[in-house]
């Protein structure tokens, strides 16, 4: 369905909101990322330790690229569209700042000890990038196994 359709608004009245298509673009992968984010972190139970949060993070954000709207959105049209500069700027905004916090917070229980937090959310990130761009079929199997490669980056760098 287009932009338009979707949106119930003529060409005009569109661009009456937005300066560009880019910049319309740039909206709905912003939008279409904090949505996957959020129902990755919210289907992982609060009551879990922090790095345990973290992994299932990971393996859910995973699974929402199952679905193929939001895998077109992430994978394809955005990064064509925002170039990898911007695209990376979103992602550090979002899936970044949420692995160093947990990883912070596994710190200060004690759980992990680490001398920059933010290069471990960076390492485990990036992995999860690259995971993310494989095949379909791949990509499941590796969220399901996930957890012990963010353990062994953990412990690597601890």
């Amino acid at each position: 369905m287009s932009v338009l359709a979707e949106a119930g608004l003529s060409k005009g009245a569109l661009y009456h909101h937005f300066a560009s298509k880019a910049e319309i673009v740039e909206t709905i992968y912003r939008e279409e990322s904090h949505a996957a984010v959020k129902r990755a972190a919210t289907s992982v139970s609060g009551d879990l330790p922090p790095v345990e949060r973290l992994k299932l993070a990971c393996s859910a954000w995973l699974n929402e690229l199952n679905e193929p709207d939001v895998a077109r959105i992430l994978l394809q049209i955005g990064p064509a569209a925002l170039g990898s500069s911007k695209v990376r700027e979103i992602e550090d905004e979002l899936t970044l700042r949420l692995f160093q916090a947990l990883l912070e917070e596994a710190m200060e229980l004690g759980q992990v000890s680490l001398s920059d937090p933010l290069l471990a959310a960076r390492l485990i990130n990036g992995m999860v990038a690259e995971v993310a761009v494989l095949p379909r079929s791949d990509r499941k199997a590796a969220a399901g196994t996930i957890g012990p490669v963010v353990d062994a980056i953990l412990t690597s760098l601890g």
